[in-house]
């Protein structure tokens, strides 16, 4: 859903925790061209039943060129976090 509504939205990718359970919420890793660079900054998210949003979740949205600085180590996720598999474009 987040690649048709976000404008410059180029890769979405899981983002893991050593101390993730069944109850942790859904973390994203947007990579998009149209932002601002800002650094890593979470923003959490409730869930919403009636919109088919059913866990809670955390998202980080970066441009191209601080998702390749997160690459080289150059800056860190949060609370041990590491990025996981690439989530694609479905196309349906």
């Amino acid at each position: 859903m987040h690649y048709r509504t976000q404008a410059g939205l180029t890769q979405v990718f899981s983002l893991r925790s050593p101390t993730d359970t069944d109850a942790s919420p859904v973390r994203l890793l947007e990579v998009v061209e149209d932002t601002v660079a800002a650094g890593i900054i979470p923003l959490g998210f409730r869930l919403i039943p009636a919109l088919g949003i059913t866990l809670p979740s955390v998202i980080v949205e970066v441009t191209p060129e601080e998702y390749q600085q997160i690459r080289d180590n150059k800056l860190t996720l949060p609370h041990e976090w590491t990025i996981g598999e690439e989530i694609p474009l479905q196309t349906v």
